[in-house]
């Protein structure tokens, strides 16, 4: 799924789902400590059936998809375990603030700066904190202005395994050939350095490793994945563990609360969804908590 449009009338689609889509179902995106790393493919979105003339803020937060931890292993995804704990909701509104609604479906909503980091003690606020072969989901808010309900909108098509190197040599394969500022990016016939050894897939790594102590030797070409490109698994059905997915369709939620996003988390149960944040007074034109991206 690469739009969706909601029971309001708004309608959010990627700006480019071709290249989404040769990433899907086995997107993987690095995470490091320091710095955090940049989501690629970007985020970028489309709006449509937004008030021209209201003003709106547009928010982004990663939700994780299940209670698992996977593990890549022979040339799939599997599921490894129970997963860590879920850690708090974190938002982050999106830089040009509160604009109308002919702005926002005017342009293109970027999140290309959008980082990520699995450093527990991360105190940089830029930085969304995910968790290492986990996967998620990037959640889009649209809130009017003046208003405590927002529209949240799910694409599955944007989910990925969180990771600190490459599990799939495929993947690394892609993200060379489509992101400009990798490493190993060809340009002008050119080979720019490869990829740092952290990153690469752990097949990648030992060839590397062994090249370099001894003579070259031709590589393994990379094994398609075993899933189809552009599976979609229905959201409304539970899971074999019990754990429900998330549902495709955007879900209302209540902006109003005491500082929901730093104190509520995530709870997965057996045959409910997320559980709804409370009730209270709402202050200004956004929820407490809320980080503005540069």
């Amino acid at each position: 799924m690469d739009s969706i449009e909601s029971s309001s009338g708004i309608k959010l689609s990627l700006a480019d789902p071709t290249t989404w889509k040769k990433f899907y179902p086995n997107t993987e995106m690095i995470v490091t400590r320091r710095k955090g790393r940049v989501i690629f493919p970007h985020l970028n979105y489309n709006l449509t059936g937004l008030e021209p003339n209201a003003h709106y803020e547009v928010f982004i937060h990663l939700e994780r998809t299940d209670n698992l931890k996977y593990k890549f292993e022979a040339g799939k995804w599997k599921e490894s375990g129970i997963g860590g704990k879920i850690v708090p909701i974190d938002y982050k509104q999106h830089p040009d603030g509160a604009r109308p609604g002919s702005h926002w479906m005017n342009e293109t909503i970027s999140f290309k700066n959008l980082k990520i980091t699995n450093d527990i003690k991360n105190t940089d606020k830029q930085l969304i904190l995910v968790q290492s072969m986990h996967k998620f989901l990037p959640v889009i808010t649209i809130k009017k202005v003046d208003d405590q309900m927002g529209e949240e909108f799910r694409l599955t098509i944007t989910e990925f395994y969180a990771v600190t190197a490459y599990q799939c040599e495929a993947m690394s394969q892609l993200k060379v050939s489509h992101n400009k500022y990798a490493s190993g990016h060809k340009g002008n016939g050119r080979k720019r350095n490869s990829f740092d050894l952290d990153e690469m897939s752990p097949d990648a790594k030992r060839r590397s490793l062994s090249s370099s102590s001894s003579s070259p030797s031709s590589a393994t070409p990379p094994s398609p994945w075993n899933q189809p490109a552009n599976q979609v698994a229905p959201f409304d059905q539970f899971q074999n563990n019990a754990y429900p997915i998330q549902r495709q369709h955007q879900q209302v939620f209540d902006f109003a609360g005491n500082n929901p996003f730093s104190q509520y988390y995530q709870e997965w149960q057996w045959y409910q969804m997320m559980t709804p944040f409370n009730s209270a007074n709402a202050e200004n034109t956004a929820p407490n908590g809320y980080t503005a991206l540069d």
